[in-house]
Order: C-alpha cells, then structure tokens, then sequence
C-alpha cells in the first residue's frame, strides 16, 4: 500500500534576486509497506578502505531521495548541481543507504565498526591493521563482535526492518560469521560489495581522509594520506572478494556502478535497496525543474507570460 508524500521546497530567483516562493510537492510514494511487515535485514558492506562505503558523505547538506526521484512532472529548466551524495569525493553507501530507507519511513540504522573499535583505540596507525599485529586484530574482532550484537539487539528490542553493518569485512570468514550470527535469529542478509580499480577515484577518496576521517584528526594531511595508504595496502594482503562459492545474497558495484554484480536475491525490499545503490552517483547532478506553463484564453492560443522559464536556486524547506 502506497503513502502520501509532502515535500515543501523554497524557490529563487537567481538572476534577478528575487525574494523565495514556496512550492509543495505532493506525489504517492510506491513502495508497498505490506511486505515490510516481516522483512528484516542486515546489510553487509565489504571493500576496502577508500572505496566509498563509509565516511565521505558525512559531508552532504541534503537528504538523498527527494531530489534523486522524478518528482516534478513539468517542462524543464536547469538548477545549479546538488551535492546529492556527497560530491566528488566519493560515494557513502552505507549512509546512503540509511538515508533512502528512512525517508521511505522504513527504521533503519547504520552500525559503523570503526566508531566501536575507535572507543579503544580512537587514532590507531596502519601498523594496527597490520596481518601481523595480534593485538590489533584482537581489538578488531571485538569491535565487529560489539557492533553486530547491538544491531541483533536493535533488531529485537528496536523493531528495526534493515540494519547496515558498515566496515570492510573483508575475508570470507568474517562474512561466514557475520551471516550465521544472523541466520541464527532468522534475519536475512545481503552483501554490498564496492569495488574500485580505478586509480583516480582511489586517490581521490584517499585524499579525502585528512578532513574526513576521524583517525586522523589534527594530523599533518601528508603524513595522514600516507598513512592511509599503508592501511590500505595492509587490507589487500589479506582482501577476498565475494564469489559464487560463499552462497550468499549480494550486489557487487564495480568502479562505482560501472558494472554491477546481483546474485540470490530474495525478496521486494533487498530490491528496493540495491536498485538504489545502482543509481548512486559520485559526481554533483543537475536537477531540473520549471513552472507549469498556463495557456491564455485568447485566440492566440500562446501562453502567459509570467510563468516563463526562469534559471531557479531550490533548497529544502525545514
């Protein structure tokens, strides 16, 4: 069953200064809230660091949805481009995520391992990451296990429908672990892998990291991307990427979306979901919008003057 959505947008006049007007925007939101009624899932993200699952889009002003979907059924004019995502630097598919859901009203959360395990070790260098640093893998381990136990327990006691495990989870045997400790309270998962050969977007989301990342707050930025870049390496040692013989319900995006990987899905909300993460984009987009153009009583048949196209500036209201 579908539900009503009101979004209220205030609009300008960007070449003549206008003051603002106030557009609402009605329109039926399709997603179907009876099949929700069972559906709980914990979806799994897995990648390297830099790849895009987590931190960058901490940044974005906006919520995503509103301004991603066809909203306005109208002629169209350019709009300066949105952040929708985060901009350039990279894309935030776990918040991303979480964002889409919420504003579907379906209760979703994310769980970021990294701010469980920075409780202990809030600025830890590549050497913690290190295959051969037990002490870091120990620490670790318990941050996952932290952080998979409060989103069971969310699942439970919360009432929540999708919870996003937000870390690199990078072997198969975390993720063997991940889905046993879910399958064993009879909730689903689904597996978001991002992954990224291409060097520049690599770079880029690295370089993002002295003003993003939390691990290296008031750090040198020089010291914090090569660092950085250690921790990475560090991963790959030890990265595998998901295949056929793991058995499990994933979508795999490669170098952004570029080519995408679906297996086993099972049902309407892990659809909804990854065809969201399908159409993530990294970039700033234009969005286009014009007023209603009103034909005139007389003969001529023309239209109304005042309701011309005009190049606007669009914020969200509240």
């Amino acid at each position: 069953m579908s539900r009503l959505e009101v979004h209220v947008f205030n609009l300008w006049d960007e070449a003549g200064g206008a003051d603002y007007e106030r557009l609402n925007v009605v329109y039926g939101n399709d997603i179907d809230y009876e099949q929700l009624d069972d559906a709980q899932i914990c979806v799994v993200m897995v990648g390297l660091p830099a790849r895009g699952k987590s931190l960058i889009a901490q940044k974005s002003r906006f919520p995503i949805a509103p301004y991603s979907a066809p909203l306005f059924p109208y002629s169209v004019t350019p709009l300066h481009s949105l952040p929708l995502i985060g901009g350039p630097r990279g894309t935030n598919y776990a918040l991303a995520v979480v964002r889409y859901l919420k504003w579907l009203s379906i209760n979703a959360k994310s769980f970021n391992v990294g701010s469980y395990r920075r409780a202990d070790t809030p600025q830890p260098t590549a050497e913690f990451f290190s295959t051969g640093n037990t002490q870091g893998e120990r620490l670790r381990r318990a941050a996952a296990k932290a952080a998979v136990s409060d989103m069971l327990k969310w699942f439970g006691e919360g009432g929540g429908h999708v919870g996003v495990l937000d870390a690199t989870n990078s072997t198969k045997e975390r993720r063997a672990w991940i889905k046993q400790e879910c399958d064993a309270k009879g909730y689903e998962c689904l597996f978001v892998e991002s992954r990224c050969d291409d060097g520049d977007l690599v770079l880029s989301n690295v370089l993002s990291v002295k003003t993003s990342s939390p691990d290296y707050v008031g750090q040198d930025p020089e010291d914090a991307v090569r660092d950085f870049m250690e921790r990475i390496r560090n991963y790959e040692k030890v990265y595998q990427s998901i295949d056929g013989d793991e058995n499990l319900t994933y979508v795999k995006l490669i170098n952004v979306g570029s080519q995408v990987t679906i297996n086993a899905v099972a049902n309407y909300l892990q659809t909804r979901i990854i065809y969201f993460t399908m159409n993530l984009h990294i970039t700033p987009r234009s969005i286009w919008l014009s007023r209603v153009r009103i034909p005139t009583d007389d003969a001529s048949g023309g239209f109304a003057d005042n309701v011309a196209a005009r190049r606007v500036r669009i914020q969200r209201a509240g």
